[in-house]
């Protein structure tokens, strides 16, 4: 099916009361045909998994490991609002709403609302001060680019959770003015519904099959393992 404007899908993570969500983002084909922030991205994503075609033991093949262990501790809602593009959207103040998919089996949609204000707008504020925070550290990463061969990692790292940061803060922002002025539309979906009946607490390979069913985004399907993945290991903890 085609997408003509940006939609969300809401993905309860575990089977409860009023459960945890995360929201996938589905942008326009158009979007991800000729996006220009899409093809630098998915360049950048080129370039970074060409590292874990080194040796192992190689300094390029330990820097990726450790960077994939970094990436999977973001919070899933961060990634989740940093892939929120406002451009894609409905414009605030419009008469236009975003569509959000969610499973009335699972989720009411009054709950989907509440969940969306107290665990996803409400991080605005959380992320533009990190935001900064993480600009402040920047320079002090400097010196660092002294050593010869081994590159800056700490100013690359930092830079990295400030662009994060900004581009999560800009989502939860945005998400607050629709939801303020009555702009999401909860879709209750019946492939969600049915998918729920024999998933009830997704795994990474469940979220491989509905990545299908709905023909999700590779990033999005990426978003929905970290964050079953993160669910995981707090029922663990």
């Amino acid at each position: 099916m085609s997408i003509s404007k940006l939609r969300l899908v809401a993905l309860p993570l575990r089977a409860s009361k009023n459960p945890p969500i995360t929201l996938l983002s589905q942008p326009p084909d158009v979007a991800l045909q000729a996006n220009v922030l899409t093809k630098a991205v998915n360049w950048c994503d080129q370039q970074w998994n060409k590292l874990s075609e080194a040796a192992d033991g190689h300094w390029k093949k330990r820097v990726w490991n450790g960077g994939e262990t970094i990436m999977d501790r973001v919070p899933y809602q961060e990634w989740a609002l940093k892939h929120i593009e406002p451009a894609q959207g409905p414009a605030p103040n419009s008469t236009h709403k975003l569509d959000v998919l969610y499973p009335k089996s699972v989720i009411s949609d009054v709950e989907l609302l509440s969940n969306l204000k107290e665990c996803f707008v409400a991080r605005a504020a959380r992320h533009r001060r990190s935001m900064w925070i993480a600009l402040a550290i920047a320079p002090f990463t400097l010196p660092v680019a002294i050593i010869p061969i081994v590159p800056n990692l700490p100013l690359f790292y930092v830079l990295w959770r400030a662009w994060s940061h900004w581009r999560a803060q800009r989502g939860a922002a945005y998400l607050g003015q629709l939801h303020a002025n009555n702009q999401i539309e909860p879709r209750a979906s019946e492939e969600l519904d049915k998918f729920f009946q024999t998933h009830q607490n997704p795994t990474a390979k469940d979220i491989n099959v509905l990545s299908k069913i709905l023909k999700l985004p590779p990033q999005a399907t990426l978003e929905g393992h970290r964050a079953v993945k993160q669910i995981n290991s707090k029922k663990q903890q």
